[in-house]
C-alpha cells in the first residue's frame, strides 16, 4: 500500500564558462543555465578569455560557450576559445560540453575543437551549435543531454 520517498537528489555542480565581449554567447549562457537548473543542477556563469588559470576539478561538469565561424565543411572556434581551453587545469575526467554560437545560424559538430578537449583528459559529453537568437530549442536538447550523460537519467 505505501510507497517509499525518496530524499531529494543533491544538486549537480556545473560552471559555465562564457567568453568575453560576446552577448550572445552570454544570453545563450543564460538560457542553459536557467534549463539546467530545472534538471537540479547548481549551475553558475563565468566569463573567462582564457588569460587566467582556471581549475575545474571540483565541477560534474564544464560548458564552454563561445563563437564559432561555421560555414558548409569549415567550423572554427573564435575568440579566445582556444586559450580558454588551454588555461583550464583538473579537466582530466571531468564532463565537458560545448555551447557554440554561430552568427550565420548553420550547424557543425566541431569535431577538431571536441578532440583537443579529450586530449586534456576531459570527457566531451555534447557539443551544440546555435545562432545567437531564437527558440531555446538548442539551449533544451543541450541540457537534456548533459543531463543523460552526467547525471544517467
Amino acid at each position: 500500500m505505501g510507497g517509499y520517498l525518496r530524499a531529494p537528489e543533491a544538486p549537480v555542480r556545473a560552471l559555465i564558462l562564457v567568453a568575453p565581449r560576446c552577448p550572445p554567447c552570454a544570453s545563450r549562457a543564460r538560457q542553459l543555465q536557467d534549463e539546467l537548473a530545472w534538471r537540479n543542477f547548481d549551475a553558475r556563469v563565468e566569463e573567462a578569455d582564457g588569460a587566467r588559470e582556471l581549475d575545474v576539478s571540483g565541477e560534474s561538469l564544464v560548458v564552454i560557450a563561445f563563437p564559432a565561424l561555421v560555414l558548409p565543411g569549415l567550423a572554427i572556434p573564435l575568440g579566445s576559445a582556444r586559450a580558454l581551453l588551454d588555461s583550464l587545469r583538473g579537466l582530466s575526467g571531468i564532463q565537458l560540453a560545448m555551447l557554440a554560437i554561430s552568427p550565420l545560424g548553420l550547424k557543425a559538430r566541431l569535431e577538431s575543437f571536441g578532440r583537443q578537449a579529450e586530449d586534456r583528459g576531459a570527457r566531451l559529453v555534447a557539443i551544440r551549435t546555435i545562432p545567437p537568437a531564437g527558440p531555446r530549442g538548442g539551449i533544451i536538447d543541450l541540457a537534456a543531454e548533459c543531463m543523460s550523460r552526467v547525471t544517467g537519467r
